[in-house]
């Protein structure tokens, strides 16, 4: 396909500069668990995204029970902790419990120290001061523990990777347990007995959080002496911490998150209970995300800035005057964090702006004197949000420096931290967050050792900003059983994301900015009339949103404002021709230049332009149509050709003539005949030309206003198709436009995908995605020009079963890169094939000696009026005639006969009215209509076609 401009142009222009990226999965996986669960086929989809793709796994996902936990003792080290503890308890020993300062480490020492309180032993707790010793177990808080007489600990959310510590303790007569989540590194330290999931093989509790840790520890210490229904209590700081803490809600997480929910709506600890009532918050309406973003700040505010055991006591305290107090001083302290935060944040973005390159630096590192230790971590996420890079954040006191180390889904930081291990004093982590101790004099090594490290494992892809779409849908989608599937999907976290879907060429109505500083945009979304919210989108009110039509993604939410109903909320808005992923432009020229041009011509009509979109005939103009409306709104497109009725006509040559902005569409034929009638119409207008015939590219090329889309044959190889088919490695596309050949039993078996005759778009793509992803196979296809399909990027032949009208029926189906030879093109069709297209268009337009006939008919009948079925008209002037005619036969010979002023015709339902206007009328030679002009352009098309695909 070329594309010849009269000016420059600037693709970049056009596009989003955010890609939006939509996941493959298993279509025929998707269909066989719809029809085993009787599920929407989305819903299904979106389970095999989750790599759910049996019906029994499946039930288990959206009904999970408590029953399906797993039993704690078949956890390595569960068994001999109990037994240890236990002995522990029948002895009254002095035991303390290590946590951590953060939400995981607080809510996994409340959930221990309540289990043994109430079995009996009255444990102390001790946690880190992060300032002066940091995250986990330290010598010297170890040595004031034995030196107290503590004979055992047990580390909860730490302790994994503190090997002298925990032989110190041993060494001392304090038997140390170690129960952790953060990855081991081998040797183990020499704990009595060691709980970690990650030592385990059972896939559900792998990713357990700390304090589902301490649960599942708590449970097997209860069993048999405490109520079930007192242990599930606490599910509610197990969730709490899951959350926080950015642990996958798989597996056991889930169940533990889902029935976590439920029991915080009516909380058995008061502390919870108040801070949710500080934060003015409905219990009933709780979800991830308040637990998330909402409670677990304000519970980590504490040791950020102060003490972390002002949070542990709010969650062990029972007396409700004191927990509200502690509440608001936590809400204080949080908003106090956020200040400083954002202080430190600026100055990190000077430093990334004025110091570093991120365009070439695959992780930031930043670092400075005296920031906040407790706020580190949340500028890096900040940071990681602002420039879509893993950030290492550093605070230096002197020459040693504490670092928060924040990641992104594709990168592995504490595979990269290990990897770096060299040159740092220590570090810990995970995948997503980690800390670490360096040296000032070792930054520089380390950054390049680093990047070095990112650069070889990482695609420059990767780091490119992208909103992941679990699935593209239909509008008409969106609804109440797709909302009640996704809701029993929930809770939505890391590893079990809210789905995030996309609607294309959709209506933005009803805008309105809201919010203090009219940052957010409030609208609803066509068709469906669905309400949505853009927080932080009211820049999009810039788009032009009256002239194109947009795309959408967003989440299904529930809005429980003055009820509860369902409502999009939008994380992104584009206008619906800019592409998806702007990275692809280079690999996809044809669709680039298109989206290019849709862009160019969107700008115009914003500047009140009128834009023409002329097409070699109407047959063209109607297979394009689809794409037409997908992009520009319907109001906005004017028909302007010999198909449309003469006061139609007319109203629309006018609004051209006073320089509407509007879409108008046109065909070569009647755009000739208006700029001969009314020279200079087109001086203030950009005309696009569709594939026109070489003839009619003639003075168009050089002029300022044309543009010029068309098909190159030279590009195309002509052969005569063969009987057999090739090997089975081969990809041919099979082009049908006729109903016998779309019948999939009659093409080769190796037929797998199928777009013929199929009006979904995202239904269309998927098949083609397929196909394009294949290494062999057949994809059947009617050469319609469907909106937003991309081009084929490989195709070894193109099968032509059944005869084209023009070369134009070939644009969607050539791929961008043809073999060096050229693109096979298999002509399959024979004589009686073309007879049937001539005949079709001898049809589809009338000859002059038949409608002479149909005019003498209602001559015949002397009179000025006549009503009849049309059934019966097109009886009784086929017995005249001598061939029974159909409707769309019929149609246009009164149209030619309303052209020429003889009659006027209204058809409504079955019934046809004919008012005679002139009864003395002359129709021997001299009939005009637009529609005769067509008919000529419908056979230069074909007469080009058959003149152009020949084979030797």
């Amino acid at each position: 396909m070329i594309m010849e401009w009269s000016r420059n142009s600037n693709m970049n222009e056009y596009y989003n500069d955010i890609i939006w990226e939509v996941k493959e999965y298993d279509r025929e996986a998707a269909a066989r668990l719809q029809n085993e669960l009787g599920c929407q086929y989305y819903i299904a989809a979106l389970l095999v995204q989750r790599n759910i793709c049996e019906a029994v796994q499946a039930r288990q996902f959206l009904n999970p029970g408590l029953d399906s936990l797993v039993d704690p003792f078949l956890i390595k080290g569960i068994t001999e902790s109990v037994a240890r503890i236990r002995y522990a308890i029948d002895s009254h020993e002095k035991v303390v419990i290590y946590g951590d300062y953060d939400v995981d480490g607080i809510c996994s020492i409340v959930i221990l120290k309540k289990c043994l309180d109430l079995l009996g032993l009255q444990t102390d707790y001790y946690i880190p001061d992060r300032f002066s010793e940091g995250y986990g177990l330290n010598q010297q808080a170890v040595e004031e523990l034995v030196d107290k007489g503590y004979t055992l600990m047990v580390t909860v959310d730490c302790g994994i990777t503190a090997f002298e510590e925990t032989a110190y303790a041993m060494q001392h007569g304090m038997d140390v347990i170690i129960t952790d989540h953060h990855t081991p590194q081998l040797p183990l330290p020499g704990a009595l007995a060691i709980i970690n999931p990650k030592l385990d093989s059972i896939e559900q509790v792998y990713d357990l959080s700390g304090a589902a840790i301490s649960f599942k520890l708590s449970q097997a210490l209860a069993r048999d002496l405490l109520p079930g229904e007192l242990i599930y209590q606490w599910l509610d700081l197990a969730a709490l911490a899951t959350v926080a803490d950015i642990v996958p809600l798989k597996g056991e997480n889930r169940i533990l998150v889902k029935y976590g929910l439920e029991q915080m709506r009516s909380s058995a600890h008061t502390g919870i209970r108040c801070l949710i009532s500080e934060l003015d918050l409905n219990p009933a309406e709780l979800d991830s995300w308040h637990l998330g973003f909402l409670l677990a700040p304000k519970l980590n505010s504490a040791g950020r800035l102060d003490t972390a055991r002002r949070s542990v006591e709010l969650l062990l305290g029972e007396d409700a005057a004191e927990a509200s107090r502690t509440a608001r001083i936590l809400c204080d302290m949080n908003a106090e964090r956020r200040q400083i935060e954002e202080r430190i944040l600026e100055e990190a973005v000077v430093i990334v702006e004025r110091d570093l390159n991120p365009a070439v630096e695959k992780v930031l590192v930043v670092a400075c004197e005296d920031w906040h230790q407790g706020v580190i971590g949340i500028v890096a996420s900040r940071l990681v949000e602002r420039y879509n890079r893993p950030v290492i954040v550093i605070s230096w006191e002197g020459e040693l420096g504490r670092g928060s180390a924040r990641s992104m889904r594709d990168f592995d930081m504490h595979a990269a931290l290990k990897h770096c291990r060299d040159s740092l004093i220590s570090f810990g982590g995970h995948r997503m967050a980690a800390g670490l101790h360096l040296e000032k004099n070792r930054t520089d090594s380390f950054r390049h050792i680093l990047n070095e490290y990112a650069s070889t494992v990482c695609k420059d892809a990767v780091f490119n900003k992208k909103y992941r779409i679990d699935l593209e849908l239909p509008a008409a989608e969106l609804g109440p059983e797709l909302f009640a599937g996704i809701q029993s999907m929930r809770p939505f976290g890391e590893g079990n994301p809210g789905p995030q879907f996309v609607v294309k060429g959709a209506f933005l109505t009803e805008p309105a900015l809201v919010g203090r500083n009219k940052e957010h945009l409030r609208f609803r979304m066509e068709p469906g009339s669905h309400p949505a919210i853009a927080f932080n989108l009211a820049s999009r009110t810039e788009l032009p949103l009256q002239i194109c039509k947009q795309d959408f993604l967003f989440r299904l939410e529930e809005n429980h404002y003055k009820g509860s109903s369902m409502q999009l909320k939008m994380r992104d808005i584009k206008c619906t021709y800019q592409a998806d992923d702007i990275s692809l432009v280079p690999y996809m020229p044809k669709r680039s230049e298109l989206l290019d041009l849709i862009g160019r011509n969107v700008q115009m009509l914003n500047k009140r332009q009128p834009v023409v979109y002329v097409y070699p005939a109407l047959r063209a103009m109607r297979k394009h149509r689809a794409v037409v409306s997908h992009y520009f709104r319907e109001n906005l497109q004017v028909e302007l050709h010999g198909g449309r009725r003469l006061a139609e006509r007319q109203a629309a040559e006018d609004m051209l003539e006073r320089q509407a902005p509007r879409l108008f569409i046109t065909t070569e034929a009647y755009w000739r005949s208006l700029l001969e009638k009314k020279p200079g119409i087109d001086s203030a207008l950009c005309a696009v030309y569709w594939w026109p015939l070489e003839e009619d590219r003639a003075g168009r090329k050089n002029a300022e206003s044309a543009y010029i889309y068309s098909l190159n044959p030279e590009q195309l190889h002509w052969q005569k198709a063969e009987d057999s088919w090739e090997g089975e490695h081969d990809k041919w596309m099979y082009y049908t436009n006729r109903a016998a050949t779309l019948n999939r039993a009659s093409v080769p078996g190796k037929l797998r995908y199928h777009e013929a005759g199929i009006e979904d778009g995202s239904r269309r793509r998927e098949a083609r995605k397929a196909f394009t992803a294949s290494s062999n196979g057949i994809l059947l296809s009617d050469g319609s020009h469907t909106p937003d399909i991309e081009y084929i990027a490989v195709a070894d032949a193109l099968y032509l079963a059944d005869c084209p009208f023009g070369l134009y029926e070939l644009a969607p189906l050539i791929p961008e890169k043809c073999p060096e030879n050229g693109l096979p093109v298999c002509l399959a069709y024979g004589s009686s094939d073309i007879e049937s297209n001539w005949q079709f268009i001898m049809r589809s337009y009338p000859e002059q000696e038949r409608v002479q006939q149909l005019w003498e008919h209602f001559l015949d009948a002397r009179l000025s009026r006549i009503e009849i079925k049309h059934q019966d008209l097109l009886a009784s002037f086929g017995h005249v005639s001598g061939r029974m005619l159909k409707l769309w036969e019929m149609r246009p010979m009164l149209q030619v006969l309303e052209d020429h002023g003889l009659c006027i015709y209204h058809i409504k339902g079955s019934i046809i009215t004919i008012i005679i206007e002139d009864r003395q009328g002359a129709v021997y030679t001299d009939l005009t209509s637009p529609l005769f002009a067509e008919r000529q352009a419908e056979i230069q098309c074909f007469e080009h076609w058959l003149n152009t695909a020949q084979y030797s």
